[in-house]
């Protein structure tokens, strides 16, 4: 009949580690792409990132938009009201034409 052979083979290495390699390389990735984004977060990153004046901000609205700028007293009429004051503050001849 055909022999057979048995041999004796090595067992592989805990899984823990390459767990843990896993995990260090995924915080590094991270790391890395958190200090190369360049978006703009808050509004203080206006004024740190490009140098210039913030002239205002203007919030989501919950709403259909249209609704909320009818609506004197809502918080998106205010805030557009307020970046067109700052608008007509800031140059010379006024208001521009276009915002």
């Amino acid at each position: 009949m055909g022999q057979f052979s048995v041999e004796i083979c090595a067992l592989p290495g805990s899984t823990l580690s390459g767990n843990q390699h896993g995990v260090g390389l995924s915080a590094l990735a991270v790391l890395i792409l958190e200090q190369t984004r360049d978006t703009i977060r808050n509004p203080a990153d206006v004024t740190s990132r490009l140098g210039l004046p913030l002239l205002g901000s203007v919030p989501l609205s919950k709403e259909e938009p249209v609704e909320d700028l009818n609506n004197i007293a809502s918080s998106l009429s205010e805030a557009y009201f307020s970046v067109r004051t700052t608008l007509a503050f800031a140059t010379n001849h006024g208001l521009p034409r276009t915002m």
